[in-house]
């Protein structure tokens, strides 16, 4: 019993794609090279990007320019990445001397990766959302590998060079399963595509095992996640990675009626009438120490008001240090095996790194 449908078709040119679970990334291999798309997901009639992989000698056949795609020669050899998660999962694989140049270098965890922004081996491209184009053009990248954003021009000035803008679109897959199944077209990017392969499926196994394990269990624990931010409060949807997770880790998320992919903007009165009743909350926060549920109390009048909160029961994880956002994106089951503990302590899903938390009084 999978926690995703299996999801096979063929692209353009007649190839079998090779990806299971994601719904906007296809991959087709032929003897001489890798047909990449991927999908739209704001409009998905259309595509957003296709690519063909080569290595660096291949002479690739006749024809292919009716499939409109970008050539991209592999593996990068002088890459800019401009995510945290995606400079992770480069030294993962074995290849950060492929990466030359990042972006939001403050918000790079990788030790490796801030020891060689430190001694200029990685260069600091300043912020991904106007980044320093000399540093950019000083580096002649065979490829940038960076989030596209709908209906934006941030990247307007980028699409002048004679670069492949490689569109890391993972974000938006609707499953923890979907997302981290793009490790396989990184890995291929960089020449270590039977590497990431192997990844991905002990990541799959492991998530699907958690999901089995849990499948059962008599009591499903009500879950919400986070809190106000500004005036509204963003709840996981059916439609997103983390509701999926909710119920991939026996729990039950009341904000399942909103399928819309990603997150729900509600208001605090909002979730306190569908959520009050929650028997768990999860708490995501950035500080320099360890919250208190006296702290979290007291961010909001309305926080008091919960279940959970009165209970005791509400487990945080400090993104300045817990990585949980990180390894979310492509090693899932890590997640869930910490998510589904503490939500069924009874069933054991075995040893798993902790990200959450049970805060203290004060």
């Amino acid at each position: 019993m999978c926690s995703c449908a299996e999801r096979k078709g063929r692209p353009a040119h007649g190839g079998e794609n090779i990806i299971k679970y994601s719904e906007n990334l296809r991959i087709s291999e032929d003897s001489t090279y890798t047909l990449v798309t991927i999908r739209n997901a704001w409009d998905t009639t259309r595509n957003l990007a296709s690519y063909i992989l080569a290595g660096h000698d291949v002479r690739l056949p006749s024809g292919l320019d009716t499939l409109n795609s970008r050539v991209i020669r592999v593996p990068l050899r002088n890459s800019i990445i401009y995510s945290n998660v995606h400079v992770s999962l480069a030294r993962e694989l074995g290849a950060i001397d492929n990466v030359k140049g990042i972006c939001d270098a403050d918000y790079i965890t990788d030790s490796l990766a801030m020891r060689r922004v430190a001694d200029g081996i990685i260069r600091d491209c300043g912020n991904s959302m106007s980044p320093n184009m000399e540093a950019v053009m000083s580096l002649r990248p065979d490829g940038i590998i960076l989030a596209p954003i709908e209906n934006s021009s941030n990247h307007s000035k980028l699409y002048n060079l004679n670069t492949p803008l490689i569109e890391a679109a993972d974000y938006l897959e609707r499953t923890p399963l979907g997302r981290a199944e793009w490790m396989r077209f990184y890995g291929r990017l960089f020449g270590k595509g039977a590497m990431a392969d192997s990844l991905f499926a002990v990541a799959e196994k492991e998530y699907n095992d958690i999901s089995n394990a849990v499948a059962g269990a008599a009591k499903r624990p009500k879950v919400i996640f986070d809190g106000v931010y500004g005036q509204n409060w963003n709840v996981p949807t059916s439609g997103s990675a983390t509701g999926v997770m909710i119920r991939d880790a026996g729990g039950l998320n009341p904000f399942d009626n909103y399928n819309r992919a990603g997150s729900a903007q509600l208001s605090p009165e909002e979730v306190l009438l569908k959520g009050a009743d929650a028997d768990v909350w999860f708490v995501r926060y950035f500080k320099p120490r360890q919250m208190t549920l006296k702290e979290w109390g007291a961010e909001n009048k309305n926080y008091s008001r919960f279940k959970a909160f009165r209970e005791g029961n509400v487990y945080g994880s400090n993104t300045m240090n817990s990585g949980v956002f990180d390894d979310a994106a492509f090693h899932p089951q890590w997640i869930l095996a910490d998510i589904a503990s503490i939500l069924h302590p009874e069933i054991k899903v075995g040893h798993h790194k902790r990200y959450y938390y049970k805060l203290p009084e004060e």
